[in-house]
């Protein structure tokens, strides 16, 4: 199995200690308006990023067909189950303004060690 077949939904697991599913809950307002455009242009650069460094969503998860990345494969196939497995929601509307960066950290420190693909939380300077 090569490193690209290893990022299963169903394998995808936050490291002991960093998910909040099984802790207090936190009382935080719901994300922004501002987080979620950030969020959605999110799932587009690691689309491309993806992409750029040669990873088609088979690839990475199966080898049978070549499959572009988008943000809407990215959204479901990476992000949802590192979110659900960090908070227990299953939308991207019930997170938190917490919720959004904490899921990033795990997410791009994963792809970086698996795919040496990163990208930086959006924001006014690197849009």
């Amino acid at each position: 199995m090569t490193p690209a077949t290893k990022l299963a939904p169903h394998s995808v697991q936050a490291p002991s200690g960093q998910g909040r599913a099984d802790s207090a809950p936190k009382k935080c307002k719901q994300r922004t308006s501002q987080q979620n455009r950030a969020l959605h242009k999110l799932f587009s650069q690691y689309s491309e990023a993806l992409n750029d460094g040669g990873y088609s969503v088979l690839k990475t998860l199966r080898h049978d067909v070549e499959i572009p990345w988008n943000p809407i494969l990215f959204k479901i196939l990476i992000w949802k189950p590192i979110q659900e497995a960090m908070t227990g929601k299953h939308s991207t509307t019930e997170l938190n303004t917490v919720d959004p960066t904490e899921i990033h950290q795990v997410l791009d420190r994963h792809l970086a060690e698996k795919f040496g693909v990163s990208v930086p939380w959006p924001s006014e300077e690197n849009r």
